[in-house]
């Protein structure tokens, strides 16, 4: 594929879009979850995998897209250490790739022949942040069938759920029809203005992220 040659201002601008990301298994989701590690400093200088990474439980993300890999080359101060630039890997980029994606994952994929440098395979990604399941709204007789009962969510705690699992507090938004997530956390530390709401549906499912959604009415 096609290859540019940058400037440094270019490839600064370009760094400043681009994420670099690391799928990791999580035993209790029981799914691969991305991991960002933190914007190195100098693009140019430092390695840009060389802290650990970390999950952004509050905003956690997924992959949209996928473009096909390709390679970089990267330069070592000792061979058994691997610590690709972001610069490097912005340098060996496809020309028609530029622009097309914000995250890649850099995975070591030995020397070149040699043996003056590193090389990687390099995956870049299109990524968005994760969405809510999304629950249409229900007319008010579906309402009343899906929830005959007076229970409330305060009635819940310590007797249909216990205090210690993990909740999600949901309401659907009349604009969107999306769902909005007003707590996440603990049942037993449910905030007291949502315990007095009703709630649907009145069958509590678990989803993928291992948290049960009470949608107020």
């Amino acid at each position: 594929m096609e290859k540019i040659e940058l400037t440094r201002e270019q490839i600064e601008k370009i760094a400043e879009g681009i994420s670099v990301f690391c799928f990791r298994h999580d035993p209790k989701a029981k799914e691969f979850v991305l991991l960002e590690y933190p914007k190195p400093k100098d693009v140019f200088g430092d390695s840009c995998i060389w802290d650990e990474p970390s999950y952004n439980q509050e905003h956690p993300k997924e992959v949209k897209s996928v473009l096909p890999s390709f390679e970089a080359v990267h330069t070592f101060g000792s061979p058994v250490l691997f610590k690709p630039s972001l610069a490097e890997v912005i340098q060996a980029c496809p020309i028609n790739y530029l622009g097309n994606f914000n995250a890649v994952t850099i995975k070591y994929n030995d020397f070149t022949d040699d043996a003056s440098k590193q090389k990687s395979i390099v995956t870049p990604y299109v990524i968005c942040e994760k969405q809510k399941p999304f629950v249409p709204p229900l007319s008010k007789k579906e309402e009343k069938k899906l929830h005959p009962s007076p229970l409330k969510i305060g009635d819940l705690v310590g007797t249909i759920i216990d205090e210690f699992c993990q909740v999600s507090i949901d309401t659907i938004q009349p604009d969107t029809r999306n769902l909005q997530t007003l707590f996440e956390g603990p049942m037993n530390e449910v905030p007291e203005k949502y315990l007095d709401k009703h709630f649907r549906p009145i069958e509590i499912i678990k989803d993928y992220e291992d948290e049960i959604h009470l949608i107020i009415n």
